[in-house]
């Protein structure tokens, strides 16, 4: 969540009991809020639904709470921007054809009052394609389970983004390692409000060890101001280099002769003089540090396409 700045993540088959939600905020309370639905009849050991916020990027001080199907279907409400606020239905679906047809169908039942906010965001694992093309080997989900799955997502106005934003992309979310049968089961539905506010459609491995794959979006609430990538930092990580630490060493030896010699007022100009080497100095070990990063980042980059190979799909 830090890393890749996730505000808000939607999890699955998480097998979390109530003491295990408390562990997480007793270890991590500060940086991240849990929000569960375990299985009623097994916690730990089947099922399971659970929003996880970045509270460094999340305000969880009013959040409101829905199971709607519990170990299967969580909905939440919190602020987002100013006076707004934002919605995010998660789901986990049957895996058995009944079951997942029975899910929809209840959970559209739920909607039917007036009682529940509208979601402006459903992920999840939804163990369904709306296309063949979602599937390798192509194949058709059931009509009648696709039925149920599309009369949801009519009623609430919700559209799959990856679908629209990337239609020419073929990706899956989930790759069963041990045959080439793939699948996009994994999904996220937004408003056509929200679709068009919304940015940078990914679908990535991830370093924690999972048959599924990441899907995220980047959104944005209306009224925001732009926020640009800001001031470039150099990564602390690349303290641990020893070559780059020597060079840098050099760099400042180098400025601190050239300073000390532009000392006096008959050596020091406006052209010439200690805060301008120092300038120097700071720009030549940025520069650096840029040069030493575009040589480990391919080789990080390939490690992890390499380790990552099993699960990358082809089209």
């Amino acid at each position: 969540m830090r890393e890749r700045r996730l505000g808000i993540v939607a999890l699955q088959e998480t097998h979390l009991a109530p003491e295990d939600v408390e562990t997480v905020h007793s270890m991590f309370g500060k940086r991240v809020r849990v929000f569960n639905s375990p299985d009623p009849d097994n916690a730990m050991g089947t099922r399971g639904v659970a929003f996880a916020l970045n509270r460094e990027l999340v305000d969880v001080s009013a959040v409101t709470v829905h199971v709607l199907v519990p170990g299967r279907a969580i909905l939440i409400k919190t602020k987002w921007h100013n006076d707004t606020q934002i919605t995010a239905l998660n789901v986990y679906a049957p895996n058995d054809q009944p079951s997942n047809e029975a899910f929809w169908s209840t959970l559209s039942q739920a909607f039917d009052g007036a009682s529940l906010p509208r979601p402006d965001v459903m992920l999840g694992d939804f163990n369904l394609t709306e296309e063949a093309i979602d599937r390798l080997p192509m194949k058709d989900s059931p009509s009648s389970t696709l039925e149920q799955l599309q009369g949801i997502t009519r009623k609430l106005r919700l559209y799959d983004g990856w679908h629209l934003t990337e239609p020419s992309t073929c990706e899956y979310t989930f790759p069963q390692r041990s045959s080439a049968t793939r699948s996009r089961l994994d999904r996220i539905y937004v408003t056509h409000a929200l679709l068009n506010r919304s940015y940078d459609w990914t679908i990535a491995s991830t370093t924690i060890p999972t048959d599924h794959r990441l899907v995220s979006v980047q959104v944005t609430a209306a009224g925001a101001p732009h926020i640009g990538k800001g001031c470039w930092t150099m990564p602390t990580t690349i303290l641990a280099d020893q070559e780059f630490i020597k060079q840098v060493i050099k760099l400042g030896e180098q400025a601190q002769i050239e300073a000390e010699a532009l000392n006096t007022r008959q050596t020091r100009t406006e052209d010439k003089n200690a805060q301008l080497t120092l300038r120097m100095f700071k720009d030549s070990v940025k520069q650096l540090a840029r040069d030493v990063l575009k040589t480990k980042t391919p080789k990080l980059k390939a490690a992890i396409a390499h380790g990552g190979r099993t699960v990358q799909p082809e089209c």
